[in-house]
This record gives C-alpha cells, structure tokens and sequence, in this order.
C-alpha cells in the first residue's frame, strides 16, 4: 500500500505554484515595457504547465483535483493591483513584485523539503518542481533594468577635456 507521507506538502505547493502563475499573469497586465509583458506571460505559462504537472501527481496520489491557488496568493495580487491603481504603471515596482512573490516560493518550497518526511517520488517530484522555479525565477530577475546614469554624470562625460 501507498504512504501518503507528504501528500498535504505537495498539495501546498500545488497552490503556491498556481499563485505564482496567477501572479505572473497579474504583474503582466501592469507592464509599460511589451518585452516585459511578453517575459512575464511566457513565465505564467511556463509556471501553468508545473501547476497542471504537480496537481497531475497530486490527483494520481488521491489529494483534490483541483488545488488552486491560495487566499495569500490572492492577497497579493490584490496588493499589486492595490499599488498599480496609486502609481500607474511602473515596470520596477512590477519587478519588485515579482522577486517578492519568487522568493517567497523558494523559501515554500526550501521550507517543506527541510522540514518534511517525504516519501522518496514526493520529494523527487519537489526538487524537480523547485529548480524550474529557481530557472524561472533568475529570467525575471536578470530583466531588471540597470541602475540611470545621472544627468551630472552625463554632463560630466560629454564637456571632459579632451586628450589632445
């Protein structure tokens, strides 16, 4: 017979990947940049096909067919709507967004495998689920927009002396 040990684990996690995928989604539709936008559905659809991938096993396992996403998932794509509404669209604060509702993942997911008795093809099933993340993860954050240079800087540059 089949231990369900870690079964509630990975059903957790089912949830939190479908709030990441409903967050990319979110964050998407806040973007002035089209690359951006395209990323961040790219990455939606990419975290979709997970979400679907890990309530398969959940589902073969006997857990619910269909776990959703989270009330805290939902609380914070309501923050992101809540903070576009105030200041417009502004790709950095969407960014910002994106690497808090990531990290908050990683840590999930770092979290439950530290902390767990897994069965061995949960755990498998996990670590797989947690490196794609991180892959994704690095794409969005590798998009962040690399610090202005100041208009003095600027001035400084063009009026140098010349090496003549």
């Amino acid at each position: 017979m089949y231990s369900h040990t870690g079964l509630g684990a990975l059903e957790t996690l089912t949830r939190t990947v479908a709030d990441s995928a409903n967050g990319f989604l979110e964050a998407a539709s806040h973007t002035r940049s089209l690359q951006l936008r395209e990323l961040l559905e790219r990455l939606a659809a990419d975290r979709a096909r997970l979400r679907d991938q890990l309530q398969s096993d959940l589902s073969r396992r006997g857990g619910p067919a269909d776990a959703g996403g989270s009330t805290l998932g939902h609380l914070h794509q309501a923050w992101l709507n809540f903070r576009a509404s105030i200041a417009g669209p502004d790709d950095d604060a969407v960014l910002e967004e994106v690497e808090r509702g990531e990290n908050y993942l990683k840590e999930k997911f770092e979290t439950v495998m530290a902390h767990e008795t897994l069965d061995e093809d949960i755990r498998t099933i996990l670590e797989r689920a947690y490196l794609c993340c991180c892959d994704q993860s690095e794409l969005a954050a590798h998009f962040r927009s690399p610090p202005a240079v100041s208009r003095k800087e600027t001035l400084h540059i063009s009026v140098a002396p010349s090496a003549e």
